[in-house]
């Protein structure tokens, strides 16, 4: 859904493997550098093959899969000073086999709180 003041905003993962009942949403301020370092970040090193950190990462919340899809949900609080501000999300799913390390990101996403 679209962020509006006094609203609220639902973010949707899917294509999720339908074994996995929990993700992670990195809820970020930032698309552009995570603490000094630019992004995106090439997560190889770590075990996490083909995937690349796009955000900051700054609020991390848990929420459930089921039957390969997950949605996450927050009030947008009703004050004027939020309009206009972007956010980053970005969903880390732990999936074995997936690669080494057993995590994926899914791609980046980006909004705008609007009125």
């Amino acid at each position: 859904s679209m962020p509006t003041l006094g609203g609220t905003f639902t973010a949707t993962v899917s294509n999720v493997e339908p074994t996995i009942t929990t993700a992670f949403l990195l809820f970020a301020f930032s698309n552009t550098d995570l603490a000094g370092t630019p992004l995106p970040i090439d997560l190889t090193s770590i075990g996490m093959t083909g995937c690349s950190a796009l955000t900051s990462g700054d609020i991390t919340f848990t929420f459930a899969v089921s039957g390969g899809v997950g949605n996450w949900s927050t009030p947008v609080p009703n004050m004027m000073s939020y309009y206009g501000a972007p956010f980053f999300l970005q969903v880390v799913i732990i999936e074995s086999g997936a690669n080494p390390l057993g995590v994926s990101v899914t791609n980046g996403g980006e909004a705008v709180i609007g009125g």
